[in-house]
């Protein structure tokens, strides 16, 4: 499935709802700009991302946590997923399952309550 929008993952979740208005709110409407916000991290040897955050970069720290969740609901949701660019020699990106379907979304859930959190600490009029 080709995914543009962040809320086109499952218009009817409500979870789905939820993020795509929290991440609308830091810059990241649609799946483009999830990924080009993935694109500028790596993560450690072990997987993980560390953050100190700080005034200055908290927007910065929720909207990666935020394309985390992201990417693992349109996984939960969907056994493969293309996310369109505007390289026009490119193909699209793919994102697949390589395990369970209950995986991504209880990782999706964990990115999204970080997020969550540290938007209701830094920015509580969100």
């Amino acid at each position: 499935m080709v995914i543009n929008l962040i809320l086109d993952l499952d218009p009817s979740d409500n979870v789905i709802k939820e993020v795509s208005k929290l991440a609308s709110s830091f810059g990241l409407s649609d799946m483009l700009e999830v990924v080009m916000q993935l694109a500028s991290f790596e993560p450690g040897k072990a997987g993980q991302l560390l953050f100190l955050i700080t005034d200055e970069n908290a927007a910065e720290a929720i909207a990666t946590l935020l394309a985390l969740a992201i990417i693992n609901y349109a996984t939960w949701k969907h056994e493969e997923v293309f996310i369109s660019h505007h390289l026009p020699a490119e193909p699209p990106l793919r994102f697949y399952r390589n395990q369970a379907a209950e995986g991504y979304k209880t990782d999706g859930d964990n990115y999204f309550t970080q997020a969550k959190k540290l938007a209701e600490k830094y920015f509580p009029e969100c």
